[in-house]
């Protein structure tokens, strides 16, 4: 089943529940289910789910910030938590030299500024450990989706182009909280995330993965795209936030 369709499932059985999460009573958790109601503060009331939302902020392959919403409980005895996030991040669009004649021509004439950024998406199962050493600590893993861009202008060099690339990918994290008030916890997390290559494209041109060339310039393949281009990889996440239970 293709991850789009993963994604759309598990935002539609949230959303199902979402009527009735305003109605949840709340109460001090106890017991050993006490540590993964910590981030959800909104305590379910016959079988309704709860929510909470988060706002991150940090480093997400650059300096970034995150916003998600996540629903527990939505299905009686269901081991973990579903997250939906989204975010924006800042990064280094790659070499503008080598940008220019892989996507447009050998020019060097021209000051070159550059820029560049991702749009993010992240599903994740939120699992917190009842025992041992992640104790009181909780993980997650998912799929993500990336919308990167870089943009290169050559400043007198009458030349202005952006290359794209949309990227599926799979991350995991490691996040611990602390309460700092009624309904709010301080959270810090850390993790990975890695995304498959994809094709490249700008100024009419594509390089793919596959070997696919549409208007290709010199001799250049998918390998010199690649290296010229920095879309995202290997991505190690530091962030830090606040979580707040819906309800309080």
């Amino acid at each position: 089943m293709r991850m789009p369709v993963l994604m759309t499932i598990a935002v539609s059985l949230c959303a199902a529940t979402f009527a009735g999460a305003s109605d949840a009573a709340t109460r001090t958790p106890h017991g050993p289910q006490a540590s993964s109601r910590a981030f959800a503060t909104t305590e379910p009331a016959g079988g309704r789910a709860h929510w909470s939302w988060a706002v991150e902020s940090g480093f997400d392959g650059g300096p970034g910030a995150v916003a998600s919403l996540e629903c527990a409980e939505f299905a009686r005895d269901l081991p973990f938590a579903l997250r939906l996030g989204t975010g924006y991040a800042g990064r280094s669009p790659g070499d503008g030299i080598l940008a220019r004649a892989v996507f447009i021509n050998n020019n060097t004439n021209g000051t070159l500024v550059q820029s560049g950024h991702r749009w993010s998406w992240r599903l994740d199962a939120v699992v917190t450990p009842e025992r041992g050493v992640l104790r009181g600590m909780r993980w997650s893993a998912g799929p993500r989706l990336s919308l990167f861009t870089a943009h290169f202008d050559y400043v007198d060099g009458n030349e202005e182009f952006d290359v794209t690339s949309h990227q599926w990918g799979m991350g995991a994290m490691l996040e611990k909280s602390w309460p700092v008030g009624a309904g709010s916890r301080f959270a810090v997390s850390a993790g990975a995330d890695w995304f498959f290559a994809s094709t490249l494209a700008g100024h009419g041109s594509t390089y793919s993965p596959d070997g696919t060339i549409v208007n290709q310039h010199e001799d250049y393949g998918w390998g010199d795209a690649d290296e010229a281009i920095h879309q995202p990889k290997l991505e190690p996440r530091v962030m830090l936030g606040i979580v707040r239970g819906i309800g309080r």
